[in-house]
């Protein structure tokens, strides 16, 4: 039970940040928010790194943090899987100002 409660009080402190990482995914790829939760999901099967860890580090890469290389592969899939875009189809953009595949964060230097 107590394990329980702690595990439900982490969620609800992990849901802010999970939340804005979403608006990120949506305003930088264009995407709706459900597909946004699918590619931080995806990302965090694929990474074997929590969603709220991804989520944190997509919000410390709006900020000027470097995005980890060892996640970079897995964004880009994710993107491309749930987002049915190939690699020219990302926007032209990038991550802490290196392209993603083909592109993927319009404005996030």
């Amino acid at each position: 039970m107590e394990q329980e409660l702690q595990q439900l009080r982490q969620a609800m402190e992990s849901r802010p940040a999970i939340d804005m990482a979403r608006g990120v995914l949506v305003k930088v790829f264009r995407c709706p928010r459900e597909e946004a939760w699918r590619i931080m999901v995806r990302v965090s099967q694929n990474s074997n790194v929590k969603v709220r860890n991804v989520a944190e580090v997509l919000l410390e890469t709006v900020q000027g943090e470097p995005f980890p290389d060892d996640l970079r592969p897995h964004l880009v899939a994710a993107v491309q899987a749930v987002c049915d875009l190939d690699a020219s189809g990302m926007n032209g953009s990038t991550v802490d100002g290196r392209r993603v595949g083909g592109g993927g964060w319009s404005g996030m230097r």
